[in-house]
């Protein structure tokens, strides 16, 4: 099984290499496209990375709001709560 880096890479590498080669270019990519172009394609890769923190942002907030309540989960957990308080009050570590 690959791992998620050699799979981003696999993506990634392709992308960037093609990227620098118009920048440098190796291959005269840039000289075809428009003049209001030409700055999305310079910044490209910071826009790919402020793109990814919004996507990123997003799947947390999507990821919290439907975050499941667990009412068994939380009763065992008061219970084990105020079992730890009552063996601390024996030990007198707490009063």
């Amino acid at each position: 099984m690959v791992s998620q880096l050699v799979t981003y890479l696999g993506h990634a590498f392709p992308l960037l290499s093609f990227w620098l080669m118009a920048v440098y270019d190796v291959f005269s990519v840039l000289s075809y496209i428009p003049k209001f172009l030409l700055h999305f394609v310079l910044y490209a890769p910071i826009y790919a990375i402020i793109g990814l923190g919004i996507y990123a942002l997003f799947s947390v907030v999507y990821g919290v709001s439907k975050f499941n309540d667990c009412p068994e989960a939380r009763k065992e957990l008061v219970e084990e709560i105020k079992e730890a308080r009552t063996d601390l009050k024996k030990r007198k570590v707490i009063d």
